[in-house]
């Protein structure tokens, strides 16, 4: 039985009978880069020849599916936003993803990290090879919170039956919510509604508006008082 001894450079890779089998990574290999000896039962070997160029390619495992971490992101402008991918099979040789956002404007993407950079809406999406996954995004401008709220007058007077109209002032002025609350301590001496206060009886109460998010008030105080006698 002849015998093949299989050599790169000084060193044995390959020894058995003809053909040998030898696992090279994908890549081009010159002539030469590889030499053998044939070995007879003797033990005679034969000069080292060398075998032709030989280029060994890549087995392609095609990927199947691409799932995101995250089907929808939301936020303020300026928030930051890690995505990420998951590609079956895991054996998959197409690992390169391509991060694209339908609006540079609303939002940018780079290598999976996201950037909220105005309000609106976006959809991120990361391709491999022909397989792709999207995750929606809903931007809105940041939330600016009430940190004021004044009342005028402070104090007010209104006679029973009688209506008072007390205006409220928001601070900042570009509070994302100027909405109000408005309400009597006692309902009993005076009511009111949309800052229009309503003489019950006589007496004197708070009356408060409260920003949207129940945490700042403003105040005045309402005397309720008797209708002034009138003269026949």
């Amino acid at each position: 039985m002849t015998t093949l001894n299989v050599y790169k450079g000084t060193e044995m890779v390959g020894i058995g009978e003809s053909p040998v089998h030898i696992n090279l990574e994908p890549a081009t290999y010159p002539e030469g880069t590889f030499q053998g000896e044939l070995v007879d039962d003797a033990g005679k070997k034969t000069e080292k020849f060398d075998f032709p160029a030989v280029t060994v390619k890549q087995i392609v495992i095609p990927v199947t599916n691409v799932t995101m971490n995250q089907a929808t992101a939301t936020g303020e402008v300026g928030k930051k936003v890690v995505l990420s991918v998951t590609i079956e099979p895991e054996n998959s040789t197409e690992k390169e993803v391509t991060w694209t956002s339908t609006d540079n404007k609303i939002a940018t993407v780079d290598n999976g990290n996201v950037t909220f950079v105005s309000a609106g809406t976006a959809t991120i999406t990361a391709t491999v090879g022909d397989k792709s996954a999207t995750t929606k995004l809903t931007i809105k401008e940041p939330i600016v919170a009430v940190t004021k709220v004044t009342l005028d007058p402070a104090t007010a007077s209104v006679e029973i039956g009688k209506t008072a109209v007390i205006e409220a002032t928001i601070e900042p002025s570009n509070a994302t919510d100027k909405s109000v609350t408005w309400a009597s301590k006692d309902t009993s001496i005076a009511t009111v509604a949309d800052g229009t206060v309503t003489g019950v009886k006589a007496g004197d109460v708070d009356v408060t508006a409260t920003s949207a998010d129940g945490k700042v008030t403003g105040t005045t105080k309402v005397i309720v008082t008797a209708p002034a006698d009138t003269e026949g």
